[in-house]
């Protein structure tokens, strides 16, 4: 993670903190500044009744942003803590993820970027959106293979 990537997200996140503020105490965030924890417990209860809770969609964009950071770094986290214990003594330096592990880590990545972006354009702050573009994963597209109607006996999944 690049610096700038990394002052954007610590942007991010006070920006939706404060974004956020009328939902907890003044002193919820006292000694624990850079807890991902609590921005999850913060974030999630929001998130799972927006109408009832009077979400502005701004706040959602906010919630949402900052929920999916947290779930992304502890993840990872939690990933390479577990990898690192039972890695081989004898390869001390190679430590490898499985595939699973990777596309679970990319797709988690992919989801808080797509949120973060979001979130940046609904505050209207130009160089987070581009932090936020510049850093997000570039989706390959390949063609897609066309079926003709006549050729599928079964429309019932439709």
């Amino acid at each position: 993670m690049s610096v700038s990537l990394k002052y954007a997200i610590d942007q991010l996140r006070t920006q939706a903190r404060c974004d956020l503020q009328r939902f907890y105490t003044p002193n919820y965030f006292l000694g624990k500044d850079y807890s991902l924890i609590a921005d999850f417990n913060l974030t999630w209860p929001l998130l799972q009744a927006p109408a009832t809770n009077q979400l502005t969609s701004r706040e959602i964009a906010a919630a949402t942003a900052l929920k999916d950071f947290s779930v992304y770094e502890i993840r990872y986290q939690k990933i390479w803590k577990d990898t690192k214990l039972v890695k081989d003594t004898a390869k001390k330096d190679c430590v490898e993820l499985s595939e699973s592990e990777n596309r679970e880590i990319y797709a988690l990545l992919e989801i808080f970027y797509c949120s973060a972006l979001s979130y940046t354009r609904a505050i209207g702050a130009p160089s987070l959106i581009k932090a936020f573009e510049q850093a997000a994963p570039k989706v390959q597209m390949s063609s897609a293979t066309k079926i003709a109607p006549s050729t599928i006996r079964d429309w019932s999944f439709v």
